[in-house]
């Protein structure tokens, strides 16, 4: 994992997986890092080829840390591990970014848990 920041932003990036293994790491990270309020937190999937649960909840504690800290969090590059793991536990909504797919991935992944009225 990686964090960078510039004016406007902090920038994270994972490398491959985000799994149990890993999430000690990231979590270290986080509480060295200084974070200031009015930036955005946005996390680049781009290269991440597996998440377990572990990583799924290290996103929702972030983003319920940044709401509660005065950052807006989003989500990029959204890979197939990702979509595939919002899209199970339904959690598209939640997180509320706009996620690009191919016309095939939108046949295999249907977000009906995040469509539901009242659901978040």
């Amino acid at each position: 994992m990686n964090i960078s920041q510039d004016q406007n932003h902090y920038l994270v990036t994972l490398d491959s997986e985000f799994t149990i293994h890993n999430v000690a790491e990231a979590k270290r990270s986080f509480d060295e890092m200084k974070f200031s309020t009015g930036k955005k937190l946005v996390w680049d999937l781009k290269n991440l080829s597996r998440i377990d649960t572990a990583g799924i909840q290290f996103l929702i504690s972030c983003k319920n840390w940044s709401a509660s800290n005065g950052l807006e969090m989003g989500i990029i590059n959204h890979t197939e591990s990702i979509i595939g793991a919002f899209d199970l536990l339904g959690l598209a909504a939640y997180f509320g970014d706009s996620i690009k797919m191919s016309k095939e991935m939108k046949e295999n992944y249907k977000f009906s848990y995040g469509r539901k009225k009242g659901f978040y």
